[in-house]
């Protein structure tokens, strides 16, 4: 579903007289917008603290610097950005816009 400029005008000027944005036939129903909202919100925080585990782990432990470790180290910088940025904007986009 493509949203226009036109489509985003007309929904902030609804907003501005206080009525509701029209979300097109996508979005949720409220409940379901908590819901995925609440889901989302726990996948990502998970995400932030294993990533974070790990990286306090190979920072505190000299014995875990092995080259194999290094690349585990990597990957959890890119997860914890994809967590921290990613995750959040693509839940915002599922749960306003998105036909599932």
């Amino acid at each position: 579903m493509k949203i226009t400029i036109g489509q985003m005008a007309g929904n902030l000027s609804a907003l501005e007289r206080g009525g509701e944005a029209d979300m097109g036939s996508g979005g949720f129903p409220l409940v379901a917008r908590a819901v995925l909202l609440a889901v989302f919100g726990l996948v990502s925080l998970a995400t932030l603290a294993g990533n974070c585990l790990v990286l306090a782990a190979f920072h505190r432990e000299k014995k875990l610097r092995t080259v194999t470790n290094y690349f585990l180290f990597s990957l959890a910088i890119s997860d914890l950005l994809i967590a921290s940025i990613s995750m959040p904007l693509y839940s915002i986009y599922i749960i306003m816009v998105s036909h599932l």
